[in-house]
């Protein structure tokens, strides 16, 4: 009897990860593979971590085929699921409700649930943008709230085993982990926060808490949906608690905690069943 073995981890050093984004929201992350689009302003350093081929390539910090970045036109209850059906990885930017339908929002939600190594990274900047997909994947669910004045960074939440990946134990932080008393710089005077104890925060596990005390950044890993609730986490701006640079050079902890919410991406598409 011959059997042949093949590991995982050969396959996930040539995997490719394609992730779209929307061309007319803010935030949206450019092109590179197929084609040379820039990144608006609000995701030139998230673009950077993801093209660096030092952080997610065949010899990267995280090993697979790197990230390929594709912008997508959006007009209202037009989208295919055949275009849903070419990615891994889709990104709702800061992309207006009127812009998104409800139709566009069941088609991703299909996609999302069809196979179990898809990620959803779904924005909840503003209360004009993302609400059919909200909607959608909250099914009724209340408890957004949207802030128009800047009260400060976002800190850490509260340390947890179910965050710890993002601060300590995923691969950008091994060897450097998050200071315990960081804060991620807060860029605008827009951002919207998951209130806890609601409805919409079952089953989310926080990273990032916003001044009205709920959650800016986190995951539903269970339905592999990410909740970015500030487009301009992706930002490149200097400053305390920011990222600080296009190269996607991980030298600090924004620019490491940013790169461990998309190590456990890559890692789900890789490896999820």
């Amino acid at each position: 009897i011959y059997v042949r073995i093949q590991q995982k981890y050969d396959i996930a050093a040539y995997k490719t990860i394609n992730l779209m984004s929307f061309t007319s929201g803010l935030g949206y992350l450019g092109t590179n593979i197929l084609g040379s689009s820039s990144a608006e302003a609000r995701a030139t350093g998230l673009r950077g971590i993801l093209t660096n081929q030092t952080n997610f390539g065949p010899d990267g910090v995280v090993e697979c085929g790197g990230y390929n970045l594709v912008g997508v036109g959006v007009n209202a209850n037009n989208l295919t699921d055949a275009l849903f059906s070419l990615f891994d990885v889709v990104y709702i930017n800061y992309v207006p409700t009127s812009q998104f339908g409800s139709q566009d929002a069941h088609k991703l939600h299909n996609w999302l649930k069809t196979k179990k190594n898809r990620v959803l990274i779904a924005s909840y900047d503003a209360s004009d943008v993302s609400q059919n997909l909200l909607a959608e994947i909250l099914a009724g669910k209340s408890g957004i709230k949207y802030f128009t004045s800047n009260g400060g960074p976002y800190p850490l939440a509260a340390s947890t085993i179910g965050n710890h990946y993002f601060t300590t134990d995923g691969p950008f932080t091994k060897n450097a982990p998050v200071t315990s008393n960081f804060a991620l710089r807060n860029y605008d005077i827009y951002h919207g926060e998951i209130q806890v104890n609601t409805s919409a925060s079952e089953g989310i596990t926080p990273i990032l808490m916003g001044p009205g005390g709920g959650i800016v950044l986190g995951i539903d890993y269970s339905r592999r949906i990410v909740y970015w609730g500030d487009t301009d986490m992706s930002s490149n701006l200097s400053g305390t608690g920011a990222t600080n640079n296009t190269a996607g050079t991980i030298n600090n902890d924004a620019s490491k905690l940013i790169a461990n919410v998309f190590a456990w991406i890559t890692e789900t598409v890789l490896y999820g069943e």
